[in-house]
């Protein structure tokens, strides 16, 4: 349709029914740990803030045919099975550091 807005079909995320129907499935999930925790490394890895790491997990799970659950706990478990042991240290002392620069502030 002329001077239609088709960026609500490009991206299925993206109206604004659509942002208000994904906080609320945010809310309903907020207590299951695997998605908190794919939540967390997504907006490790990409700079996401919370509702866009939702929003990639909402579409990886639509995209897929497979339940937003199922997806963040296959992420959680890839993600732990491939990071080794010097990884995990680095990023602890990272964490460490961060840390106690926030404690002097």
């Amino acid at each position: 349709m002329p001077g239609h807005d088709t960026s609500d079909q490009q991206q299925p995320w993206g109206s604004s029914r659509a942002r208000d129907s994904l906080g609320s499935l945010d809310a309903a999930l907020q207590g299951h740990p695997a998605i908190e925790q794919a939540k967390g490394m997504l907006k490790l890895a990409f700079g996401l803030d919370d509702h866009d790491a939702l929003e990639l997990l909402a579409g990886m799970s639509h995209d897929t045919g497979t339940d937003m659950r199922d997806v963040a706990q296959m992420l959680v478990e890839r993600v732990a099975g491939a990071a080794s042991a010097s990884t995990a240290k680095s990023v602890s002392a990272r964490v460490l550091e961060e840390w106690n620069r926030l404690k002097e502030t």
